[in-house]
């Protein structure tokens, strides 16, 4: 429409066509930002080093089809997804979660698609795009409603949204596993991701958050501090990635492990030097704690989320 057309139009027309085209473009700028901040995220995540059993800038860990350029070539392709899990957070707010579950799921699997042909078929961020798709979208449902969300606002709505799949756990032992999640579930009911999704991402909000800010608070870099927490993460996660490349007994006695090396008074030099040490462990023995990596990622995402204005910062946290 010429500038000559719009002008002819009545003045509430002309207003109502202005306010529209703004919210357009502040809602695509805001979903724009945010799947910056989650892109950053991912690749501080993969860069995090050393990182037992996992990809990283020494080596590939236990995934000897991955290198690091997989994984931004993954990141660089999620991007667009990245941004409509927003977008349908601000389409969708409102609606209850059982009507915005099938949209996010059906993000999901199309992302899911182009990271596999991106790839080479490598699976390098199913399991993040999974929690992503419900953090982004609570992001999405707080913008529209013009709130500035805390850390419980986000893992409310993550809950919410996440309630539905609640219901779906009884149907994997009767049906073909197309997850090592379902398959796992199955043999011992471990819920995993989902299970997490679910609660709110305890391990997240509870574990990994105050751990990782308490780490800034000591000194750490934002290297060190990923890969302490990651250890963290490990101890409290029920990582099915961790159980399926070994198995539930050792993956239990890999817990007590880290446990108990945490509880010692060590320095933070010295708990990177020992992630070095579990990471020549891991990688003998082909395990991977991939759910417990994705956890980082989401820490890296809120952190800097936080440090951007998407979230309120608590008050004791001082941005880095």
């Amino acid at each position: 429409m010429s500038l000559s057309t719009f002008l002819l139009l009545p003045a509430v027309v002309r207003h109502q066509r202005l306010c529209l085209t703004m919210w357009n473009y502040f809602t695509h700028q805001y979903a724009v930002k945010a799947a910056a901040a989650t892109s950053k995220a991912l690749l501080y995540e993969v860069f995090a080093t050393p990182k037992p059993g996992l990809v990283d800038k020494n080596n590939s860990g236990a995934h000897k089809d991955m290198d690091i350029a997989v994984f931004e070539t993954s990141i660089l392709t999620l991007a667009p997804y990245f941004q409509a899990f927003v977008t349908c957070g601000i389409n969708l707010c409102g609606q209850s979660p059982t009507a915005i579950l099938p949209k996010l799921r059906d993000l999901g699997i199309q992302a899911e698609v182009d990271m596999l042909k991106a790839t080479g078929g490598v699976n390098t961020h199913r399991g993040i795009i999974f929690s992503l798709g419900f953090i982004l979208c609570a992001l999405g449902i707080c913008y529209n409603r013009e709130q500035l969300p805390s850390r419980g606002d986000l893992r409310n709505i993550c809950q919410k949204l996440a309630a539905p799949l609640a219901n779906e756990f009884h149907l994997f032992p009767g049906q073909p596993a197309v997850s090592h999640g379902e398959e796992l579930y199955a043999r011992y009911e471990v819920k995993g991701a989902r299970g997490e999704a679910i609660a709110g991402f305890p391990t997240l909000f509870d574990i990994a958050l105050p751990t990782f800010d308490r780490l800034l608070t000591l000194g750490a870099d934002l290297n060190d501090a990923g890969v302490i927490t990651l250890l963290h993460i490990i101890c409290s996660a029920e990582d099915t990635n961790l159980i399926y490349r070994s198995s539930l007994a050792h993956a239990k006695e890999i817990k007590e492990q880290l446990r108990s090396l945490l509880d010692r008074s060590l320095s933070i030099a010295e708990l990177v030097s020992s992630a070095r040490a579990l990471d020549k462990q891991f990688t003998a023995e082909n395990i991977s704690p991939g759910g417990s990596a994705d956890l980082l990622a989401l820490t890296y995402l809120i952190h800097f989320l936080e440090y951007d204005g998407f979230l309120s910062a608590p008050d004791s946290k001082n941005p880095v």
